[in-house]
């Protein structure tokens, strides 16, 4: 049977095998086991490489079915609208020395996008000491990732401690602030990659997330305690501020970097503010049900010290914010205190 097989033209075997695998298609979408969902559902990002033998330049799904920590990654695609002029800008390098800045953020504050949205803003890169090699095989970081000079425009550390040293190099510094509850919420949700959290809740019901919470409220009170004293011109950047009035904040950011631009860049940098690294996080459980107790009045009182020390630092000068979180916090305070004295 083998051996006629084999006298058969090749053309004639290929169209019995392709006649076969159309009817088992026909089949299975006739009874509902082969559909666009049931592939996103059924496909894992992790295994696309084993049917394909190397990894996807890009893998497409809906927000809901895919992990928002692995939309994170350098093959998640940006959407440009077709009728946009604007296109992804490929950072470079400066040609003479810029005045070093800093751009300072916590673990999970959002600098990676941050970074992005300066770079597309310019056009020039932003570098990086810790030199990581997710960010220096991407197009979007590889010039700037590793340098740490003036050919970029701003210098990324998210260090949990402030060294004197470091601060001494720069002439002024960026300082990113992102609401604690998210940025704690994000860095403990970076430790967990296997997870989603629109699916996997229970990473939060366990000791290590109370543990975790308590141990960096401290350190996160400490670092900002201790950058918002630094004796350089400081930028207190919200992270919300960018999520909600972007064109504004960065002209602000644009002023602050003494770098002029144009309402096309702006309008571009729109067009072009998702990027490849930012994470879109699809939330089922909200802070008020993961930060009980403790955990969340601890937080509050810390941003509140924060808040207090950011009055200070704004009456002394060489100080902006883009935003005006900290001073209404601080003010929401006073309004209370001044309830509970009139009882």
């Amino acid at each position: 049977m083998f051996k006629s097989c084999r006298r058969l033209p090749k053309g004639l075997v290929l169209l019995f095998i392709a006649g076969c695998i159309a009817m088992v298609i026909v089949f299975l979408k006739s009874h509902g086991g082969l559909t666009k969902q049931s592939l996103i559902k059924t496909i894992p990002l992790k295994n696309v490489r084993s049917f394909t033998g190397r990894k996807p330049k890009v893998y497409r799904t809906s927000d809901v079915d895919m992990d928002p920590l692995r939309i994170a990654s350098p093959y998640y695609k940006m959407k440009i609208p077709k009728n946009s002029t604007c296109k992804e800008r490929r950072p470079v390098l400066h040609k003479h020395d810029l005045p070093l800045t800093a751009l300072i953020s916590y673990p999970g504050s959002g600098s990676t996008w941050v970074r992005h949205l300066i770079q597309q803003l310019t056009g020039i890169a932003t570098g990086s000491p810790s030199c990581r090699r997710k960010l220096k095989k991407s197009k979007s970081f590889s010039v700037g990732e590793c340098v740490n000079n003036g050919k970029v425009i701003v210098i990324n550390s998210n260090d949990r401690y402030r060294h004197k040293k470091f601060e001494k190099r720069f002439d002024k510094l960026i300082i990113l602030y992102r609401d604690p509850f998210d940025t704690l919420r994000s860095g403990y949700s970076s430790k967990h990659p296997g997870h989603s959290e629109s699916v996997d809740s229970e990473i939060f019901n366990v000791r290590g997330w109370y543990e975790f919470v308590r141990d960096h409220t401290t350190l996160w009170e400490r670092y900002y305690t201790e950058w918002l004293e630094a004796e350089r011109p400081v930028f207190l950047l919200y992270y919300e501020d960018l999520k909600t009035n972007l064109p504004a904040t960065l002209k602000k950011l644009a002023h602050f970097l003494e770098w002029r631009v144009h309402k096309k860049d702006i309008d571009c940098t729109l067009v072009t503010s998702e990027g490849h690294f930012h994470r879109r996080h699809v939330h089922n459980i909200t802070n008020s049900e993961i930060f009980v107790g403790k955990l969340w009045h601890k937080l509050e009182d810390a941003e509140l010290n924060l808040a207090e020390i950011a009055s200070e630092r704004r009456k002394a000068g060489n100080y902006v914010e883009s935003g005006t979180r900290l001073k209404n916090i601080l003010e929401k305070a006073d309004e209370e205190d001044k309830e509970d004295t009139s009882l």
